[in-house]
């Protein structure tokens, strides 16, 4: 079986292009052939980038990008397509025209325009299920990264495509998680088809080889997009404190964005010291795998509602206790006093008491660790996913 796996991006810049990347490697392993092409719109809006292995194709128009496909397509003998972080009309009925397409839901794009369930004048969660009100809120709420008309209007316009007539029309949708799925059924998408089925990471080092050694520093680390919704804001405010009293202790951020500027007067404000807050911008995957295996803890402070958090399992994996708001998919993979702690979104006191907690408290730091990758070994080892992953490619829908 043959299966095309398309993507906004193929350079890593989150979990998705993480998993889609881990997928080209491991589906040949249970009998699928797996090809992977990334399709954005440029700055321009009528052209796009297209990019892979052994391709690239830079500013094409739709219908050159169409006529690459259907070559590709034809010339690879897929069977099925495999549609991940997308947001195109025209690109999503041309796929679903050609082949019988599966939809990963990897973040709130299929029903919210913003993408985020997030306003960010009032940093606070959107419970509100799409609707037209979702155009004002882009002015009112700034709950979307562009606030020109035209460009508010095409994401209303996605978003109502893809509930009122591609949900239908996919073979199933994948959710990384319950509240996902929980908040797709509330925009009006069809419940049938929705398969759970969250996110996987390699199985990586040993009994207890990842536990933490002694060392004279402890490095917390961060991973992601440097955006307001990502909370490091409010991390580096709730561990200010630490940051300044406790002379071993560092805080990692890996990842980049233009909030770097605001983080930046955060810790001068604070008198944090510079050198206790490393920026390490965006590091190649393993880098950033071996960042995380000589770090102490992991902290996940986003306060908006991931869909899963697929570093979370990572650190885990490498028997990494972690620190989270619990928003959104969090608690799928979180399990609070048993492999880290789970806070109420923006309580930056109770945060900084747990992380304080776990570097202050070798027991329970020890005991935590080894429940964090007991439960990684459980639940999220690449052979679950995969298998059911191959089911669902194959036709068979679990009961």
């Amino acid at each position: 079986m043959n299966v095309l796996h398309i993507n906004q991006s193929y350079e890593i810049k989150g979990g998705a292009e993480v998993y889609v990347h881990q997928l080209q490697e491991l589906l040949p392993k249970y009998g699928v052939s797996s090809f992977f092409v990334a399709v954005s719109d440029s700055i321009t809006k009528k052209l796009f980038d297209v990019n892979g292995k052994n391709v690239s194709l830079i500013k094409k128009s739709k219908y050159e990008v169409e006529e690459f496909l259907s070559s590709y397509i034809e010339d690879n003998k897929i069977d099925l397509i495999h549609i991940h972080s997308i947001s195109n009309i025209d690109l999503v009925k041309f796929c679903l025209h050609k082949k019988p397409v599966i939809r990963s839901m990897h973040e709130p794009r299929m029903f919210c325009p913003g993408r985020q369930k997030f306003f960010l004048k009032s940093e606070t969660i959107c419970n509100i299920p799409f609707g037209l009100h979702c155009c004002m809120h882009a002015y009112t709420q700034k709950c979307q990264d562009s606030r020109i008309p035209s460009e508010v209007i095409a994401s209303y316009e996605n978003v109502s495509f893809e509930i009122n007539y591609a949900a239908k029309k996919y073979k199933c949708i994948l959710a990384m998680s319950d509240y996902i799925k929980k908040e797709a059924l509330l925009a009006g998408i069809p419940g049938q088809n929705i398969i759970v089925i969250p996110f996987f990471t390699p199985i990586m080092g040993g009994p207890n080889e990842e536990l933490y050694q002694k060392k004279t520093e402890k490095h917390i680390v961060f991973v992601g997009r440097l955006h307001a919704s990502k909370g490091v804001h409010t991390l580096i405010k709730s561990l200010s404190d630490i940051l300044k009293k406790e002379k071993g202790v560092f805080l990692d951020i890996i990842g980049d964005g233009l909030f770097k500027k605001e983080l930046l007067k955060i810790i001068s404000s604070q008198n944090i010291p510079s050198e206790k807050v490393i920026f390490h911008g965006w590091l190649k995957h393993n880098d950033t795998i071996r960042k995380i295996k000589d770090s102490y803890l992991v902290v996940f402070p986003s306060i908006y509602p991931e869909a899963f958090g697929l570093v979370g399992i990572e650190a885990m994996m490498h028997s990494k206790p972690v620190v989270a708001f619990d928003a959104g998919g969090v608690s799928s993979w979180l399990k609070d006093q048993v492999t880290g702690f789970l806070v109420d979104i923006k309580d930056e006191i109770k945060f900084a008491e747990k992380v304080s907690s776990l570097l202050n408290n070798e027991e329970l730091y020890m005991t935590l660790s080894l429940n964090a990758r007991k439960l990684a070994l459980e639940n999220f080892v690449p052979k679950f996913h995969l298998e059911t992953l191959v089911k669902l490619y194959k036709g068979e829908l679990p009961n």
